[in-house]
């Protein structure tokens, strides 16, 4: 008697998140591309694969939710329940990733004068923009479909807004997360589960440290400018 084996975890995160895995592709066969036909600091790879791959990624996953209902947020919340905290650490990782090619390209960017200066400073300021958008993006997803998953298996969804909407749509939790990304606070949304605060608690401390960065590179660019 032959038994099914359950498919391996990448294959299930490929099928579960298209856009995420398609545009992470993206970025790397960018990279390698770049790699091969330039000569360029790899750090420039970097943030022009990663620039190309979160517009990419942001436009259609904003799409996604606008279009969404809560019959298929059920849906992707089951599909998604895949190593949930993986992607987080990832994400976050590839931020920090991101934010160190951006600090290489500002040094670099201190030699260069001219068209060559502004292109590469517009690129550090696009990436600081994509970044941000994007990490709290991917949280105000994993919000939204741990909320789901946690209604479907009759425990705490973990949040609770001031409406008492049991059915809040992805922009409530994009809401909740840029709050967070923005004032590292929850504002009018309560947590109400355990996972969901230590989930919070990890959103708040990363954006603020995020944010810091952010401030600290804007005025470095400011500096620049005068300079």
């Amino acid at each position: 008697m032959s038994t099914s084996k359950p498919p391996h975890i990448a294959i299930r995160f490929v099928h579960a998140r298209p856009i995420l895995s398609g545009c992470a592709a993206l970025a790397v066969a960018i990279v390698a591309g770049l790699m091969w036909l330039t000569d360029w600091r790899l750090s420039k790879d970097i943030v022009i694969a990663w620039n190309i791959a979160a517009v990419i990624y942001l436009s259609l996953s904003w799409r996604m939710m606008l279009k969404a209902n809560e019959a298929s947020m059920h849906k992707r919340a089951e599909q998604q329940d895949v190593a949930q905290v993986a992607i987080l650490m990832l994400s976050v990782l590839t931020i920090i990733i991101c934010i160190t090619a951006v600090v290489t390209e500002l040094i670099e960017a201190k030699t260069l004068h001219g068209a060559q200066r502004s292109l590469t400073i517009a690129l550090v300021v696009a990436t600081i923009v994509t970044s941000w958008a994007f990490v709290h993006t991917i949280f105000a997803l994993h919000y939204a479909h741990a909320y789901y998953i946690g209604l479907e298996r009759n425990k705490s969804p973990g949040l609770s807004f001031p409406d008492k909407d049991p059915t809040p749509d992805y922009l409530d939790f994009l809401y909740f997360s840029f709050i967070i990304g923005t004032a590292a606070q929850t504002a009018d949304v309560a947590i109400t589960s355990k996972a969901m605060r230590r989930t919070n608690l990890f959103h708040a401390v990363f954006a603020f440290f995020f944010n810091t960065a952010i401030l600290a590179l804007t005025i470095n660019i400011a500096a620049g400018f005068v300079t």
